[in-house]
């Protein structure tokens, strides 16, 4: 993995795999799309498939309290924060090769 600042962040390509946040402090798994002069694209790895964040939360609570299954979310949404002091926690090659190793090891082991 590498880390980027924002500037050098918002030249990567889409499709970039990325956590953001500061040093020590990562969080979530992030897929960038496009980018523009001053902002970009991105959709969450972990998030669920809704239309707004009110149907996040009703279907966050379906899963809680009737086992309910939802799709991974497939959309993209403006980043929006501007913050030039975030860094990017970049996924390279031989890390994306690891992730898809063990994405195809977990297919069909649960039930």
């Amino acid at each position: 993995m590498r880390i980027y600042t924002r500037s050098e962040f918002m030249k990567l390509p889409p499709g970039t795999i990325f956590s953001s946040g500061e040093p020590f402090a990562f969080r979530d798994l992030l897929v960038k799309g496009e980018s523009w002069e001053c902002d970009f694209v991105q959709s969450s790895l972990i998030g669920i498939e809704s239309f707004d964040s009110e149907q996040h939360a009703d279907r966050e609570y379906e899963m809680l309290e009737k086992g309910s299954s939802y799709p991974i979310n497939k959309s993209f949404g403006r980043e929006g924060l501007f913050d030039d002091k975030l860094l990017y926690l970049v996924y390279e090659d031989k890390d994306l090769v690891y992730l898809k190793n063990v994405i195809s090891n977990s297919i069909n082991k649960l039930p």
